[in-house]
């Protein structure tokens, strides 16, 4: 999100695009083929700055609709098809990333200029880093995660008056695990046997060590996850890089010569002129897994999905509570998980009013909700997960509650009245709908999913199911809002807020509650 004060610092720039926009993935595997992260199809109006976000205060709105509004009204005129319309998201895209980069490097500045009002400049070693890359375009994605060359390199940025050359430029492979190992050699303490990384001090003064690292080892462990890039690992040296896709509905290699090949757009795995060096790249990649003390095989944690499909057995529910929301007039919301330990929740917006009978519910006015704190850790990729909701809606359209995104959660909403349950697992999404209309009137709902159906029963009739097409694998990117989905929405379009009063909501394992 830019800084609102630098809206259109780049109006007047046209980003080259780069040479792989259009990426057809033709000569890799199926992995990049099944991805889900292009601009052409995976961004949303959120992320285009088609629709405004949804915690901007009145001045904030003001400035977003000068700016944005005009430019919104004129795109969709166009009306724009294919790759035009490709293009220009490029182009939006590319514009907020680089006016929001502004901010990072005004930051930047704040901080040296402190240095040097304080006397600090000379003898301070600052390291500007990040932890991964990021595409802006290429193969015509955005987002990072791959092993492949725009996400992989980080920048590393270092001033160190005295020690390094200004200006100069090194070529050597470093990693993030040198960081601290260079940190501690600089205040002179002994780096512990079990770290991993090396220090950096003898690079940065142009001394490298005859024996440093002529390899780095990658792996992605995130999927089922964002964007539905593949659990991948694998080396990378100076010029080729072999990377294994290694779950059983992939299970191949790549092999890339970077410089016949610098955009990564062919491999040549298996390719006999390949021969020895796919040969070496093999024992490199062993020999820093056996280094590095890789286990064979994933752990548990990230392969939750094929555990949570063992527990979510018919007759075996987990049923321990999860989180209960509660909305009363002293606290204005508590968040109270399984062991009774409460905590306030973030309510953005919401105002507390009598309910049914006088007791205390939460008032939504279609633009308040509430943000359940992530350190709740709801994790749906547990089995057999469910929902209840207590509310009545003023309104026929409108989020009660949802938790993840467009590649794994859940959403209880609203459409013309009528209650809707969708579960999204691995990008792939089932519905339930009721067959009454219920606005205006104050409803219980409980819904949820296990590994064969989700369901959905309103006021204790019984429940309506449909065949699940995906679990939910892996704990959701995106947090648990009551009243919106914010973030990556999970029905691929924002949806509006729910308006009305609430006056609790549940979420536990198991198909039924205690």
């Amino acid at each position: 999100m830019p800084a609102l004060k630098n809206l259109g610092m780049y109006d007047d720039v046209t980003f080259p695009e780069p040479p792989t926009l259009f990426d057809d993935y033709s000569g890799r595997g199926k992995g990049e083929h099944e991805q889900d992260m292009m601009i052409a199809s995976t961004m949303t109006s959120r992320d285009l700055k088609l629709t405004p976000p949804p915690d901007l205060n009145a001045e904030q709105r003001v400035a977003w609709d000068a700016y944005y509004e005009p430019r919104n009204a004129a795109f969709r005129k166009l009306n724009l098809q294919g790759k035009d319309l490709v293009r220009w998201k490029y182009q939006r895209y590319l514009h907020e990333y680089f006016t929001t980069i502004a901010s990072v490097d005004e930051s930047v500045g704040k901080l040296l200029a402190y240095l040097k009002e304080a006397g600090l400049d000379q003898n301070t070693l600052v390291i500007y880093s990040s932890d991964q890359g990021f595409f802006l375009g290429e193969h015509g994605w955005f987002d990072k995660r791959w092993i492949f060359e725009e996400s992989l390199r980080t920048p590393l940025l270092v001033r160190w008056p005295g020690v390094v050359r200004p200006g100069s430029v090194n070529g050597d492979i470093v990693s993030n695990l040198d960081y601290a190992e260079t940190i501690l050699d600089a205040a002179g303490v002994a780096a512990q046997a079990e770290m991993q990384g090396k220090s950096l001090i003898p690079i940065l003064k142009g001394q490298t060590p005859a024996d440093w690292r002529k390899g780095f080892y990658y792996h992605y462990y995130e999927h089922p996850g964002p964007h539905n890039v593949p659990k991948q690992y694998g080396v990378v040296t100076d010029r080729y890089k072999l990377v294994n896709f290694y779950e059983p509905q992939y299970n191949y290699w790549e092999l890339f010569d970077l410089k016949t090949d610098p955009h990564e757009l062919k491999s040549v795995y298996d390719d006999p002129a390949y021969k020895d060096v796919q040969s070496d790249l093999h024992q490199q990649l062993d020999q820093l897994r056996k280094d590095l003390k890789e286990p064979e095989h994933d752990a548990p944690e990230t392969m939750i999905g094929k555990d949570a499909a063992a527990k979510a057995q018919p007759g075996k529910p987990l049923n321990a509570w999860v989180l209960e929301y509660r909305f009363d007039k002293d606290s204005a919301g508590t968040v109270a998980d399984a062991s009774g330990k409460t905590g306030p929740g973030s309510l953005k917006g919401v105002t507390i009013s009598d309910g049914r009978n006088g007791s205390p519910a939460a008032k939504f006015d279609g633009q308040a909700y509430v943000e359940v704190p992530k350190s709740k850790s709801l994790n749906p990729a547990v089995g057999a997960w469910s929902i209840e909701a207590v509310f009545k809606s003023d309104k026929p359209d409108g989020v009660v509650l949802a938790q993840g995104g467009a590649s794994n959660g859940y959403n209880l909403w609203l459409e013309d009245g009528k209650l809707r349950f969708t579960v999204v697992g691995s990008g792939q999404r089932s519905d339930v709908k009721s067959p009454a209309t219920v606005t205006g009137q104050w409803v219980t709902v409980r819904a949820g999913f296990d590994a064969s159906n989700a369901w959905m029963s309103v006021n204790g009739e019984t429940a309506i199911k449909s065949p699940l097409a995906q679990t939910i694998e892996r704990m959701p990117a995106d947090g648990f809002q009551i009243g919106a989905d914010l973030g990556s929405q999970v029905l691929g379009e924002e949806h509006p807020h729910f308006t009305g009063s609430m006056e609790s909501v549940r979420v536990f394992s198991g198909n039924e509650p205690d």
